[in-house]
């Protein structure tokens, strides 16, 4: 059953500067809570940021690497998977890892 009665919501100052500098975290936070944004929305100033850990590599994304078909007789591909289970690696990162080894032989020979 309705009751009609309507749950008020407390409207937010709408902010039209952003805070101080001199604000600690808590302060800020409680600024925030307290103040609608939607007018500073993209208008804040970029700062660059420091990381402590070392930039670690970009992942690579799908672009940057190529599917391929590999046709093989079953009893092949069967060996493959047993040894990679043995390896705790999947079958995809062993034959990878193989095709690698021998590339860099062959470019060895070449040169």
């Amino acid at each position: 059953m309705a009751t009609g009665k309507k749950s008020k919501t407390k409207r937010l100052r709408v902010a039209s500067a952003w805070p101080t500098t001199d604000m600690n975290n808590e302060e800020f936070a409680h600024w925030a809570e307290t103040h609608s944004l939607e007018k500073l929305l993209g208008t804040a100033e970029r700062v660059p940021t420091v990381s402590a850990q070392p930039q670690a590599k970009p992942m690579k994304t799908a672009s940057d690497r190529l599917q391929i078909a590999l046709r093989m007789p079953p009893e092949d591909l069967a060996a493959v998977r047993q040894l990679a289970r043995e390896k705790e690696v999947s079958s995809a990162t062993l034959l990878r890892t193989w095709i690698r080894q021998r590339l860099r032989q062959e470019q060895r020979r070449a040169s």
